[in-house]
């Protein structure tokens, strides 16, 4: 993976990075692949990244017809399945510099293997100190990318809440807590929340019909859509077969959109636009109108 990518995933957790000498994002190989459960060496990272513009059409598919959010967390679930199919794992208790996200050590071919997989809006993140596991995993991605059988039976394998796929008139924010209540918010949150809920009030008020920039294809958006007082969506401009969708606002002050593309969180920015942060910066959606 480029050096590039992975400074953008590490810059979120306020970590440096430096590409590997010879360009690309992966360290040279270890003489070996695994290490002793009580070996306590210096592990280095080799990692690749899983991108939403990279899915396949069947891929595409398969998340459309699950309601899944089809970028890095989905895929960061689908991980999860390839590491547990390779043996049981723990939670690393102990600081780990230069890992993010879910670190784990992994019991895998009679030694211990370090394990992490992170995700964002648009990429999920596979690194381990085994060459050989980051190629084999990365091969396995591959191929359920190609054949939609084997990507189905895996997400089956996955908890549902984990890779943002959702059943029929469900949001998966009230699912989520219904599952695990949230802790109240602080005072600073509390006002956060409420200026974020009142400018997207503000928003929707003067402007329902939003359109995909050219960035948009990136996270499977394209055309447009309309947000209906009644909580329907209708999509636009897609190229699918027309089929309406669902929005819902949430106390956090965003909407989440499930369109035939995907499911889709959007913020109000301080422009008055639609959008989200991703790895690369932030995406906005364009006020337009519907065509007849």
């Amino acid at each position: 993976m480029g050096g590039g990518l992975l400074c953008l995933l590490a810059a979120c957790t306020r970590q440096s990075c430096t590409p590997a000498p010879d360009g690309n994002g992966d360290a040279p190989p270890a003489a070996s692949g695994t290490s002793s459960p009580g070996q306590d060496t210096a592990r280095t990272r080799r990692c690749f990244s899983v991108v939403a513009k990279d899915n396949s059409p069947s891929t595409r598919a398969v998340f459309e017809a699950k309601h899944c959010q089809g970028g890095g967390v989905t895929w960061a679930g689908i991980l999860r399945v390839l590491v547990h199919r390779r043996g049981t794992s723990k939670a690393v208790e102990a600081e780990t510099p230069g890992w993010t996200g879910d670190v784990r050590t992994l019991s895998w071919e009679g030694g211990s293997t370090r394990v992490a997989i992170d995700d964002e809006a648009d990429a999920a993140l596979f690194c381990a100190d085994s060459q050989r596991l980051v190629d084999e995993i990365r091969s396995d991605v591959k191929r359920l990318n190609a054949r939609a059988g084997e990507l189905e039976r895996a997400m089956g394998e996955a908890n549902p809440f984990e890779l943002e796929c959702l059943p029929d008139d469900a949001s998966l924010s009230a699912l989520m807590n219904g599952l695990n209540p949230s802790p109240p918010p602080s005072p600073a949150e509390a006002r956060a929340r409420e200026d974020g809920l009142a400018r997207m009030r503000a928003v929707l008020a003067k402007q329902r019909t939003w359109c995909w920039g050219p960035g948009g294809a990136a996270f499977g958006g394209k055309g447009g859509f309309t947000l209906h007082e009644n909580g329907q969506a209708a999509s636009f401009g897609d190229g699918a077969t027309p089929r309406d969708g669902r929005w819902t606002l949430g106390q956090d002050g965003r909407v989440e959109v499930i369109l035939p593309g995907g499911l889709h969180h959007f913020d109000a920015g301080e422009n008055g636009r639609l959008g989200f942060n991703h790895t690369a910066g932030r995406e906005e959606l364009q006020p337009c109108v519907q065509p007849r």
